[in-house]
């Protein structure tokens, strides 16, 4: 039985697997092909040439193609994906070079699992493909459909020790990412030192803690990235003196505002010429409460927090540039004994807009903190303050938990379409 013969067009993306360069030029000129007809796989002329390495043929695919955004049906992979799949150094550039108005356009398109371009050269850790695509207006800042950065994925190293690309790649990252895609975390709350961590990639973690990442960020089974090496067996010590040494600095950092907070707002005395009323109340402000003393009151303070939080991410974003921490608020509403005190003291406004301009997350959230700030802060002790400080993480965290849940729906989709984009790449080297 005779084998079924090509026609030109399946010939072509047949030649493209395995012939020389000069025969294939020859075979575009002389055949009727269409270079904007995709193959069953989605796959023009153009993808093909990429996914195999032809990059001397580009310039001539390149003026040939009309339409230059075609992917894979399954998973929407473009040119760009592959150009950056590609272990050729110029094959990247030399695509970009070729129409820089058209893939200028799509330089940040993504596939299905939300990756773009910039991701996958970082993942494969080529460093020219991805020096390329930043020139051209690549954004460093933008996460995949599982919250992964391109930075991310250019700390974490394979089997193939890579350190050195890996290194380049962070250095071309980290100035054009913005602080809270640098402690930006994914669905399992990794940030990109949980990922260097893992990967004991010493070079990343230097350039990570000296771009100021949140080392206080956590997974989402709790472990930050200081435990996630301390657990680790025969750890760099100097990586590890590194975390532990940003640690404290968070650490000691938290404690000073607190401090400061409690120093900034003075206790409210009774005005001259306030009412009785006033007077009473003051009275009776001054007598010990069990009720603002008592650990029981202090836990279930904290506890309140996570009735308060909102999921914004916008507060997230914000709380990564700074690296502080702020004050927990309270949403239940309190009987305060110093009700009257609040209302005619003159110290209020002012007491309330020097916590509301330090912390603008009480406005951002429209909670009232008038009666927190003089039923609660006045009498703060060291171990109270310990608590608020606990409240505090506790919410971090809730946040945390709050944005991957909302995105770990998409784990499965992810890891499929990852798969199949291998899957494809080995079926066209077959």
């Amino acid at each position: 039985m005779a084998a079924k013969k090509l026609s030109p067009q399946a010939l072509a993306h047949r030649l493209l697997t395995f012939a020389e360069d000069a025969a294939i030029a020859k075979f575009l000129a002389e055949q009727q092909v269409d270079y904007d007809l995709p193959n069953e796989q989605g796959c023009t002329l153009l993808v093909t040439a990429c996914v195999f390495d032809r990059v001397d043929l580009l310039p001539q695919l390149v003026a040939n193609t009309t339409v230059f955004t075609a992917a894979t049906f399954e998973n929407l992979n473009n040119v760009l994906h592959f150009a950056a799949l590609s272990a050729h150094p110029k094959m990247m550039a030399t695509l970009l070079a070729a129409n820089p108005h058209a893939f200028g356009a799509m330089i940040n398109d993504t596939n299905a699992a939300g990756d773009t371009p910039l991701m996958v050269a970082s993942t494969t850790k080529h460093v020219e493909a991805a020096t390329a695509l930043l020139a051209h207006g690549a954004d460093a800042n933008a996460v995949n459909n599982r919250g992964v950065t391109a930075l991310m994925c250019a700390v974490q190293l394979g089997e193939e020790a890579l350190e050195e690309s890996s290194a380049a790649l962070v250095s071309q990252l980290l100035p054009v990412s913005t602080p809270s895609t640098i402690s930006a975390v994914d669905t399992n709350g990794q940030s990109a030192l949980h990922f260097a961590v893992q990967s004991r990639n010493t070079s990343a973690i230097f350039s990570l803690l000296q771009a100021g990442i949140h080392v206080g960020l956590r997974t989402k089974d709790g472990f930050t990235a200081l435990e996630v090496a301390r657990d680790a067996p025969y750890y760099d010590a100097e990586a590890l003196s590194a975390l532990e040494s940003a640690w404290a600095s968070l650490d000691a950092a938290l404690e000073r505002d607190l401090l400061q907070i409690a120093d900034e707002i003075p206790v409210a005395g009774p005005a001259n010429g306030s009412s009785k009323k006033a007077k009473k109340a003051q009275k009776k402000r001054t007598k010990p409460s069990p009720k603002s003393n008592s650990s029981a009151t202090m836990t279930k303070s904290a506890a309140a927090v996570s009735s308060v939080v909102s999921p914004d991410t916008s507060f997230i974003d914000k709380k990564s540039k700074e690296a502080s921490v702020v004050a927990p608020t309270w949403a239940a509403k309190v009987t305060s004994p110093a009700k009257a005190l609040v209302d005619d003291c003159s110290e209020c406004s002012h007491v309330y807009k020097l916590l509301t301009d330090r912390f603008p997350l009480f406005a951002e959230m429209d909670v009232s903190v008038r009666n927190f700030v003089h039923d609660d802060l006045d009498n703060l002790s060291m171990s109270q303050l310990e608590l608020l400080q606990e409240a505090h993480l506790h919410a971090y965290q809730l946040l945390n938990d709050k944005k991957m849940e909302l995105a770990r729906r998409l784990e499965a989709e992810r890891v499929e379409a990852q798969y199949e984009l291998e899957h494809q790449v080995l079926c066209r080297g077959t």
